[in-house]
């Protein structure tokens, strides 16, 4: 059980539930600093989701709630760069719901321009390392491998991105990254 927090500092974890069938199920994929429990669990008796490495090495640090508060008091600027991070994790959680009621290909370019707004990609080129298999990546978007595979060979014979083994080029930067936007506002009904 995490007591304190945990922060993810090198490598690459998914975080995975596991259902009452035995089932698991992919909830999120961390990558370095990010964190893996974001309050930290004094009274629960199982963990809520199991933390899996995707990488070769993970390092993960650990700070307790004291000595946090304590840097937190002497460096009041990393606070406020945790709230940005905890806003921008709540933003994608509710991202990726919303994307949950989408055709594939708005899911696989909703995920793509998530990836693209946390700073993900790397590179003028932006280029996006997935750590993830195919499958995985299927289920974090909610849908099948085959649709997934479809929807990556329609992208890639668009323009708009290339796949490689683990890499995702996004060739056309605007219009993934351009993606949240139009999703927000089709939300809203601002068409």
């Amino acid at each position: 059980m995490f007591r304190d927090y945990q922060l993810l500092c090198e490598g690459s974890v998914k975080l995975v539930k596991v259902l009452r069938g035995g089932e698991q199920a992919i909830i999120d994929v961390l990558e370095p600093f990010s964190f893996l429990s974001l309050i930290p669990e004094q009274k629960q008796s199982r963990h809520r989701c199991t933390a899996v490495a995707l990488t070769e090495t993970s390092e993960i640090a650990s700070i307790g709630e004291a000595r946090l508060n304590s840097l937190l008091r002497l460096h009041p600027e990393l606070g406020f760069a945790m709230a940005r991070y905890f806003s921008e994790r709540l933003s994608a959680a509710g991202r990726l719901l919303v994307s949950m009621r989408l055709p594939v290909w708005d899911k696989l370019l909703s995920y793509l321009a998530g990836r693209i707004s946390l700073g993900k990609a790397r590179g003028a080129r932006h280029i996006i390392d997935l750590h993830l298999s195919h499958r995985d990546l299927a289920e974090l978007i909610q849908t099948t491998p085959e649709s997934l595979s479809r929807a990556f060979r329609r992208l890639q014979d668009e323009g708009i991105l290339r796949v490689r083994k683990g890499v995702i080029e996004i060739i056309q930067v605007e219009l993934v990254s351009g993606y949240l936007e139009d999703n927000a506002d089709r939300d809203r009904g601002d068409n």
